[in-house]
């Protein structure tokens, strides 16, 4: 996977512990936003993936879907990322930017003839990228 950014390998890093930690922190009432924070946020990609792996076989069920029921907004958003591979999470955010252009391509799509045939191919571009 690589050696980028700054996040370095956690020592002593034990993939299961921390699939532990992590449905503990999502255990009972509440959630526990700084144990998901203290794990995730201090592992590499790799790490990330080995206790992805870790929390399936444990649990039996998927890390990104146990965490996304128990979290909401922003927070969700970057915890869901944290667990993608980079290229996977390069083709979600640009494919939610794709989207925002859309919205604002639309309201600009007024105008001549050739302006709004222009605009529409772009959309039916945009929606070929969006099934695939």
């Amino acid at each position: 996977i690589g050696n980028r950014g700054t996040v370095t390998e956690a020592s002593g890093f034990d993939a299961a512990a921390d699939a532990q930690k992590l449905r503990g922190a999502m255990k009972g009432a509440g959630t526990d936003e700084a144990a998901i924070i203290d794990v995730l946020a201090h592992r590499t990609i790799a790490q990330r993936q080995r206790i992805k792996e870790a929390f399936k076989q444990t649990v039996g069920k998927e890390l990104a879907d146990e965490l996304s029921s128990e979290l909401s907004g922003t927070f969700k958003a970057v915890v869901l990322g944290l667990l993608m591979l980079s290229p996977v999470y390069d083709a979600y955010e640009l494919k939610s930017a794709m989207k925002v252009r859309i919205c604002h391509l639309v309201s600009f799509c007024e105008g001549s003839r050739k302006q709004i045939m222009l605009c529409n191919l772009f959309i039916n571009i945009c929606k070929a990228f969006d099934n695939k």
